[in-house]
């Protein structure tokens, strides 16, 4: 087993606290442990949607992928979002 030193200093570079994302009915949600430049634009005053086809453990990725099925189900989704923007309204 290998043995660590006693001091050592852990210097956290970029920490976001949690955001919460407009729910849209008909479309899945999930709570994900990832990072994302949404809280770069709170000063929009906007409610935010995180949406995109395809898996987000491909995402990003060397390996980055998705199916022709996945990305036409895409196009729906962001066409349904455009069209379904006037609910998100306060």
């Amino acid at each position: 087993m290998n043995s660590v030193e006693k001091d050592i200093e852990i210097e956290f570079i970029n920490f976001l606290d949690p955001v919460k994302m407009v729910e849209l009915p008909g479309f899945e949600t999930d709570i994900a442990s990832y990072c994302t430049d949404i809280p770069n634009f709170e000063e929009l005053n906007v409610k935010p949607i995180l949406y995109g086809p395809g898996s987000i453990h491909f995402a990003h990725k060397d390996d980055e992928q998705i199916t022709i099925e996945e990305l036409l189900k895409g196009i729906d989704g962001y066409k349904n979002i455009f069209y379904r923007i006037s609910e998100l309204s306060d």
